[in-house]
């Protein structure tokens, strides 16, 4: 994420998607496994959430990621 645009602007994320990949990293931690669902109002970055922790079970070598996005009415 360092080198994502976003970061390289001065951004980051905002505290709701921080405390999603802090619930990732505790999941992990204590299950040594993280199977999330993650179901929010529109807009609120849960692809940023999500990506972001999948960048960082990739980098802790947690091995393949699946991500399911869907759009419901």
């Amino acid at each position: 994420m360092a080198e994502a645009p976003i970061f390289r602007r001065g951004e980051g994320l905002m505290p709701w998607q921080r405390a999603f990949v802090s619930i990732f990293l505790d999941h992990r931690e204590t299950y040594g496994a993280a199977r999330l669902l993650l179901a929010d109002e529109v807009g609120l970055g849960k692809t940023l959430s999500l990506a972001t922790s999948a960048v960082i079970g990739c980098l802790l070598r947690d091995g393949k990621v699946s991500g399911v996005c869907a759009r419901l009415r």
